[in-house]
């Protein structure tokens, strides 16, 4: 047998391992591309289940962000207010605004809550205050009207929701000030020396207690001396009332009954 013989009989002898090489290739290929178009179908599924769990919160890449804010807010005068990972995003103009959690630090992506427009009436945008806690002890924003009064808490749930728990009803014309303790919000009108407190209860209990209006005397505190102090990382709800000027001191702090205040300690800077 001559050396072409040998190599025509080799190549046909081979001919049924090809084959079969062949066959089992594309057969991996076709389980690879059954498996890729399954875990796609079930990423899509997920991703239209949570998009429906969201009720109008969205998710984009960080590098959006810029872009999606005037989408989602609308031109205006912005001002942004962060807790821990997240912040809160709001249009002072438009009376505006909304919550952008960022998620980690492996996925740049970020969380957006539904959008939150107030009724100008009510909160029109000269009058209106938007404060956090301070320290950051929760991830919730104050609203706060100050010739009115009217405070109204948002809190943060799951899937982008917020709810929006009002202090049940204006404290009449004045010009407040106000300074959050955790879920405590002391209300302050200097020109008229008062004050009282809101204490927003948590959990099941979502109740709003409102304290009796108490009265200082504007001699010792008067509006261009007075400086209001919280307690140092809001351990305590307690509000200091400092005159610059005579270095007098006045200490506040909510009753154990849970609805009135009571002077707990005063310091006389002239003795």
């Amino acid at each position: 047998m001559n050396e072409g013989t040998r190599d025509d009989a080799r190549c046909a002898s081979d001919l049924p391992v090809r084959r079969t090489r062949r066959g089992t290739a594309l057969a991996i290929a076709a389980i690879v591309a059954v498996g890729i178009v399954g875990m796609l179908a079930r990423t899509g599924s997920q991703r239209e289940s949570e998009s429906e769990q969201v009720r109008g919160a969205a998710v984009f890449p960080f590098a959006l962000l810029s872009g999606a804010l005037n989408q989602d807010l609308g031109p205006g005068e912005y001002i942004f207010l962060p807790v821990r990972h997240a912040v809160w995003v709001v249009n002072r103009t438009e009376g505006r605004f909304a919550r952008y959690e960022f998620e980690n630090d492996r996925k740049p992506l970020v969380q957006r809550s539904r959008v939150v427009t107030l009724d100008p009436r009510t909160f029109p945008p000269d009058a209106t205050e938007y404060l956090v806690s301070d320290r950051n002890l929760t991830d919730d924003l104050w609203v706060c009207q100050r010739r009115s009064g009217l405070v109204v808490l948002y809190e943060t749930r799951l899937a982008g929701d917020l709810v929006a728990r009002e202090s049940g009803h204006d404290l009449g014309p004045g010009s407040y000030e106000f300074y959050p303790t955790r879920y405590t919000m002391w209300v302050v009108d200097k020109t008229r020396g008062t004050m009282e407190y809101l204490q927003f209860r948590k959990d099941f209990d979502q109740t709003v207690v409102r304290s009796e209006r108490v009265l200082y005397r504007l001699v010792d505190f008067p509006p261009r001396d007075l400086e209001i102090r919280l307690s140092e990382r809001n351990y305590a709800e307690v509000l200091w009332l400092c005159n610059r000027r005579s270095g007098d001191i006045q200490i506040w702090q909510p009753s154990p009954a849970g609805n009135g205040i009571r002077l707990v300690g005063t310091f006389v800077g002239s003795l």
